[in-house]
């Protein structure tokens, strides 16, 4: 009778620890399962966020700025240091003014009528106060880039198309990470200060229609915007 007793006793221990047994792989089986879920919402989360970013907060520089005269600038590690913003730019006009080549007044209507050329011997209107809208409205050690900046500009610099209801434009990022953004809401082109020599009627300007600018003559009197450099 003992006997039976006791393997009765066994038996029941051998099923209390077989239960005990099934109840923690069933308890880890359910906190990896909410594990992974965990992960998973994170996963999911951080997706919704990046892809809710709101590009109009790429407008500004993506670190702190210089400043020069009240106007920031921004060091791409090249060799001049890029406005973070247009000539004219305001919180009433971001995009800032258009301008003529060697035009220091912004205008509605560009027409050939319309245009003061520039003296004819000029090749260069590069920090002249008569004619650099840059210089002019922002002060000294800021001008207009020249082509050779510009080119410098496209060739060591990654372009990124940023285009949405409110906000046109290039993400230009440099070679250490700092970018500026060039907008292109009411025109695709940026004047540079050389004119071209051989005509005197068309000027170099940087042209943003194309996944990567590129530097092309225009006509001196159409717009353009004006994104200022200083050293």
């Amino acid at each position: 009778m003992t006997h039976n007793i006791n393997n009765s006793d066994t038996a029941n221990s051998n099923t209390t620890r077989t239960r005990m047994q099934q109840a923690r792989e069933e308890a880890k089986q359910r906190i990896k399962v909410i594990g992974i879920l965990f992960v998973a919402i994170l996963i999911s989360v951080g997706a919704s966020l990046l892809f809710l970013r709101d590009p109009s907060k790429d407008e500004g520089p993506t670190e702190p700025a210089g400043m020069l005269n009240g106007f920031h600038y921004v060091d791409l590690g090249l060799s001049v240091k890029w406005a973070s913003e247009n000539v004219g730019a305001s919180e009433e006009l971001p995009a800032g003014k258009l301008y003529a080549w060697g035009e220091v007044e912004s205008k509605e209507e560009f027409t050939p009528e319309g245009y003061t050329p520039v003296n004819e011997k000029t090749l260069y209107i590069k920090r002249n106060a008569n004619h650099d809208a840059a210089t002019v409205v922002m002060g000294r050690g800021w001008y207009m880039p020249t082509d050779k900046e510009i080119a410098e500009l496209i060739e060591e610099c990654s372009w990124e198309v940023i285009a949405t209801d409110t906000l046109n434009g290039y993400r230009i990022t440099g070679t250490n990470g700092n970018s500026i953004f060039m907008p292109t809401d009411a025109a695709a082109y940026y004047w540079s200060s050389r004119v071209v020599k051989e005509d005197r009627d068309q000027a170099y300007a940087l042209h943003l229609a194309d996944t990567i600018g590129r530097v092309i003559t225009r006509p001196a009197y159409q717009c353009g915007y004006i994104r200022a450099v200083t050293r």
